[in-house]
This record gives structure tokens, C-alpha cells and sequence, in this order.
């Protein structure tokens, strides 16, 4: 069993994150987390540079696919965050694509940031999830969630029905969420 995982390199900071890995015999465990990260921010310039996080891993073929979100700016700003895809034959050592695969709207409900995508693929489509937290309340934002699908992986297309949860400010903060399939049927 393997998992990858979302791991920050100090207490409580927004920035500096990293993406690890952990395996196990079974779901149960025992868990042993590799002693490095697999991937870590891209050098100054990237659209990577200053964090990755939320990864979500899938297998193509004889690669394994991980889709990530990217920071491009220290700060909460607008815009400072998109998705791209590293690919790998091992799991452990990456190859980050050289521009994001997908990133925000010129406008519309997602026109800010998108993050923490989730993808999984039903028949011959990949579908991803992903938060994108546009609206500021208080100290952060409020996250919506949506959907893009896509035939190669790469070239993503928004959902029509987007936003498919919308935060009405009731909750305090949802960080992500995950897709699923159940039968024919997807679930966020």
C-alpha cells in the first residue's frame, strides 16, 4: 500500500509545504513514511516555486500520474495557486510538467485559484475535483467546489454545472474534497 501525503516542513505554516510518501503492508499499517519528500517546491520561476501540496495520484499505464496544486506567491493573494501533473515509473522520483495543466478562469466562480484537485478516471474520461477559494471571510477564504474533465489528462474542460458545493459561509472551512466512483455514478 502506498499513500502520498501533504507534509509541511514547519508548525502551522501556509507555505513551505511538501508532498511525502508512506507505505504499508495494509491499510491497517504499520505506516513507514519515507525519511524524504518525493516532491518538493521547483526552483525560483516555476510555477511551483514556493509550495506543493494536496496530491492525488492514479495510474496510467505503466506510470503513476500525480496531480498537485502549485504556489506561485507567499501570500494569500489572488490567483497564486493552479494544478499540474508530475508523472513517475517508480512513485518516488518525479517529473513535474513544465506549465500547470490546469489553472483559474479569467472569471467566473473559480477565478481566483484552483486547488487541491482530486482525479480518478471513469471509462475513458479523467475527471478531477477542486476547490477553489475565491471569497475571503474573516482571516481566509471560503471554498466551492468543482469539476473539469478531460480525454488525454492534460486538457481539462469545466463542468456546466459548476459550482457543485458552494460554501454559504455556514461552515468554517472545508479544505478538500475527493471524488469517487460508485457503480456508473460519481460522488464529490
Amino acid at each position: 500500500w502506498v499513500l502520498w501525503l501533504t507534509a509541511d516542513s514547519r508548525p502551522f505554516a501556509s507555505r513551505g509545504l511538501a508532498i511525502g510518501r508512506a507505505t504499508a503492508p495494509s491499510p491497517d499499517g504499520p505506516w513507514t513514511v519515507d525519511p524524504d519528500p518525493v516532491l518538493v517546491p521547483g526552483e525560483e520561476g516555476t510555477w511551483y516555486s514556493k509550495s506543493v501540496g494536496h496530491p492525488s495520484v492514479i495510474r496510467v499505464g505503466d506510470e503513476w500520474w500525480m496531480y498537485f496544486d502549485g504556489f506561485v506567491s507567499d501570500l494569500d493573494a489572488e490567483a497564486d495557486r493552479a494544478v499540474g501533473v508530475a508523472t513517475s515509473s517508480d512513485g518516488i522520483d518525479w517529473v513535474v510538467a513544465e506549465r500547470p495543466v490546469f489553472t483559474s478562469s479569467p472569471d467566473g466562480w473559480d477565478a481566483a485559484r484552483v486547488m487541491a484537485p482530486s482525479v480518478i478516471v471513469t471509462d475513458d474520461t479523467y475527471v478531477m475535483t477542486y476547490m477553489s477559494t475565491w471569497r475571503r471571510e474573516g482571516q481566509g477564504f471560503l471554498a466551492d467546489f468543482g469539476y473539469a474533465t478531460s480525454d488525454d489528462g492534460t486538457t481539462w474542460s469545466r463542468g456546466p454545472e459548476n459550482p457543485l458545493i458552494k460554501n454559504t459561509g455556514t461552515i468554517g472551512y472545508i479544505t478538500s474534497g475527493f471524488g469517487s466512483t460508485v457503480g456508473n455514478e460519481l460522488f464529490l
